[in-house]
């Protein structure tokens, strides 16, 4: 009797294929990695059930009992787990033979389990007896399939583009193997048996030599089995084969790419040793490769003050991260150069092999980057440091001071240098400041900084003053020196000219930098009213304050709370279209005897007083309560521009008062610029960065007022969260008669430029400085050339008559 019949194992065939398709399709596409194993387990769980229904069918029909159902869910299980088994053994990168072989052995126990299973209820049900040797025998060609079908799809997918014809070929294939399988085990119950495995047992084809049917799947399977042993190999040469041209065209490419670059490369290996240098090398450091030998690393090339940072940079490489930073390289002429180095870590199947150090000569970037740090710390008429220089450095002496450090800050203003500019221009007087300078830097010791704040302005910081006799002294022979007449230009004559200053003394007076300036700054003006040509400490400037001084300080309480203040605006245009595009809000004091009082003479007494944080809240709610109404007559899109005080910035709440004063008024915030001086920007770099980005976030944009006076870090332009930069109104005012002015102002606009920030120029006040500023590519002016500050009727005249008007180029506007 037949037990299968010819075409049920034909169709066996065609659906295994189907399976083995799929199976290989879905396979080829798996991302092995730790966050897709519970995709693979679902998988894996799935595959386990089909293989436990398409085997065992008839196990799912019928009575089950709790045992049957015991069996059932081991076998799903085992099979789930051979199946996850198989998919991690194709699917990771690097597998030993070892882990091939259990993987295989794993998986084709699970095919013969559920044959056996099967097998073993029909040889019950027909009293069959298995031949144990065809039996091992077809479990250990079941085995070859396992191996030979996972051979195959890891070379599979280890080719980036694989035709499908080879995919199907394979599946076929392993359909075919994995089909006569199951007809081979069986083969192993009725080869000897009264059962045929199919119908027409022995076939005659001459008197010799017949067919059997029964072995025809032992005859297809090991077909099938070394079709897929040869396919692999076929598979790995045509891979190798495409790897060995891919590397060499690879290797040329590279070759070529670093012989080629027009940057120097150095090769060095995991010890930092060189191994290779392109000839851009040589170009840039003049060192021929086997000089380069007489150098144990690469780092004995950097300068010794950055060795120990780049070595640190190296060992991050190592690790695979790239790393970018400058320093300094030496040459052939020992000299060291500025370059921009890049570490680039090389990586041959996850093995770092090398890393490519790029090299780039940044000599020229760095001199001009130096030029411009020069320029934004030294004063561009004497040469002296800045402003800036000074502030930052005095700041940085008191953090580093200790419990015994005496230091002196001294501000020394010309007496009557208004004179020299007046009577002999402002050429000599400029000449006067040059000679000045120089005398000052050959008297003083080496440690005592100095400084041109601006005008005939200068600063001195002494470091050790702990000799008083030594350090009044000095003192006198600054005085001395400015008392020495000056022989300038083509006079002939003579000139004379004397000096007072001012000191204040650390920690006495202060031990904050920003009071020991201020303090010496009122000692000067007192040195001035008792005389001049003399020098007044503070602590005896407090003594003999200035009665009118005390009056003001006297007054200002009262001001701020009759409100004798009231808010002046002056409007900004813009070049795009010549329009007025805002109004900046300027405090005046009304004092009822003084009469009307300038920010300047008054603004450091309402901080002494602790009064400026209500002051400038009344400021932004009264300012915008005039410029919505402004907005609602017609001037819909004008800005209001509102100065904000160091310690109103520094106020525990000062996000939280905006909030609130602009809810209250319903100013629409996107309409609103906040102008913030760079001095008070430097103060807590991290805390301005915080409270910069929370005022972004409100949508209002932020100006850096009084930029080029010399405060402030170009460093920190790139951190800060900024709109506009306010081109200070001092280097404006030397455009038409200072070329380092004009300079200065340059390089800030293309800073500005190259920032994506706008820039406004402030105190334009002739049509010179208007044409030079728009011809440079400044985008915004205000000044006395457009308007005066104005009170609020009169700027309300002003926008009715002027604001769709186009206001450049007019002197006379009404």
């Amino acid at each position: 009797m037949d037990y299968f019949l010819l075409n049920d194992y034909m169709l066996s065939i065609v659906v295994a294929s189907i399976a083995a398709l799929i199976g290989v399709s879905i396979i080829m596409k798996i991302d092995y990695i730790d966050k897709n194993k519970n995709k693979v387990r679902i998988t894996s769980f799935v595959a386990g059930l089909v293989i436990c229904f398409a085997y065992l069918n008839t196990y799912f029909i019928g009575a089950m009992t709790p045992i049957k159902l015991l069996l059932i869910v081991s076998i799903i299980l085992f099979c789930s787990f051979a199946v996850y088994s198989a998919i991690s053994t194709i699917c990771y990168k690097e597998v030993t033979f070892q882990r091939l072989l259990i993987g295989s052995i794993i998986f084709a126990l699970c095919i013969s389990l559920v044959n056996y299973i099967d097998l073993r209820k029909i040889m019950i049900e027909n009293n069959l007896d298995m031949n144990l040797l065809l039996f091992i025998s077809a479990n250990i060609l079941l085995l070859g399939n396992a191996i030979a079908t996972f051979r195959f799809i890891r070379q599979l997918r280890k080719i980036e583009k694989i035709h499908i014809k080879w995919i199907v070929y394979g599946s076929v294939a392993i359909g075919l193997a994995f089909a006569s399988i199951r007809y081979t085990l069986f083969s192993s119950i009725t080869l000897f048996s009264n059962f045929d495995l199919f119908n027409n047992h022995d076939v005659e084809i001459y008197d010799w030599l017949y067919f059997n049917n029964t072995l025809l799947p032992l005859t297809i399977n090991i077909f099938g089995l070394v079709f897929l042993e040869l396919f692999s190999s076929f598979i790995s040469e045509l891979y190798s084969e495409k790897q060995k041209e891919l590397i060499y065209k690879n290797k040329n490419q590279y070759e070529a790419l670093f012989e080629n670059q027009a940057i120097a490369i150095f090769s060095v290996d995991d010890k930092g040793e060189i191994n290779k240098v392109n000839e851009a090398t040589k170009e840039m450091t003049g060192f021929h490769p086997e000089e380069l030998k007489e150098y144990s690393s690469f780092s004995e090339l950097i300068d010794e003050h950055q060795r120990i940072e780049f070595l640190s940079f190296l060992k991050i490489a190592f690790n695979g991260d790239s790393q970018m930073f400058e320093t300094k390289l030496l040459t052939k002429l020992k000299k060291y150069i500025d370059v921009q180095i890049t570490l680039v870590p090389n990586f041959l199947d996850e093995e770092l092999t090398h890393i490519n150090v790029f090299v780039k000569d940044i000599t020229e970037i760095a001199e001009a980057r130096e030029k411009i740090h020069h320029m934004a710390y030294h004063d561009s008429l004497t040469l002296l440091p800045n402003r800036r220089f000074f502030v930052e450095e005095l700041n940085r002496r008191i953090t580093f001071s200790t419990a015994f450090s005496q230091m002196a800050v001294c501000f020394l203003d010309l007496d009557r240098f208004k004179l020299v500019n007046d009577i002999l221009g402002h050429q000599i007087g400029d000449q006067l400041l040059q000679v000045l300078a120089d005398r000052f830097r050959s008297l003083v010791d080496k440690d005592v900084v100095i400084s041109r704040l601006g005008g005939d302005e200068f600063t001195f910081l002494f470091q050790d003053i702990s000799d008083h006799e030594d350090f009044q002294k000095q003192l006198e022979d600054i005085l001395l020196q400015i008392q020495t007449p000056f022989l300038l230009g083509n006079q002939n004559q003579e000139f004379y000219i004397t000096g007072s200053i001012g000191i204040a003394l650390y920690p006495e007076d202060s031990r904050v930098g920003e009071d020991l300036m201020k303090f010496a700054d009122a000692a000067m003006y007192s040195a001035k009213e008792k005389g001049k040509n003399m020098y007044e400490f503070y602590h005896n400037y407090l003594k003999e304050k200035n009665p009118k001084q005390l009056s003001l300080e006297a007054d200002v309480r009262k001001a701020v709370k009759e409100k004798q203040f009231e808010i002046f605006y002056q409007p900004q245009i813009g070049y795009a279209n010549g329009k007025m595009f805002g109004v900046e809000a300027l405090l005046r004091w009304n004092h009822p005897k003084e009469g009307l009082i300038k920010p300047e003479d008054f603004i450091a007494i309402v901080e002494d007083s602790e009064l400026i944080i209500e002051l400038g809240e009344w400021v932004l709610s009264e300012s915008s309560k005039q410029v919505k109404s402004w907005q609602e007559q017609g001037c819909e899109n004008l800005y209001l521009s509102v100065n904000v005080s160091i310690k109103q910035f520094f106020h525990h709440n000062f996000i939280g008062k905006i909030k609130e004063i602009f809810e209250e008024t319903g100013y629409n915030l996107e309409r609103l610029d906040l102008e913030i001086t760079e001095s008070l920007a430097i103060k807590d770099v991290e805390y301005a960065k915080d409270i910069f980005d929370k005022l972004r976030h409100l949508g209002i944009s932020i100006s850096m007022d009084d930029f080029g006076t010399g405060y402030s870090s170009l460093n920190h332009l790139k951190n800060f969260s900024i709109d506009r930069l306010k081109i200070d109104g001092s280097l404006v005012r030397d455009i038409e008669h200072d070329e380092k002015a004009r300079t200065i102002i340059d390089t800030i606009i293309v800073m500005a430029r190259n920032l994506k920030l706008l820039s406004l120029a402030e105190q334009v006040e002739t049509v010179e400085q208007e044409a030079y500023l728009k011809s440079i590519g400044c985008n915004e002016v205000q000044g006395y050339l457009y308007s005066e500050p104005l009170t609020g009727d009169d700027m309300g005249e002003f926008l009715a008559n002027n604001y769709n008007a186009s206001l450049l180029n007019r002197v006379d506007v009404s």
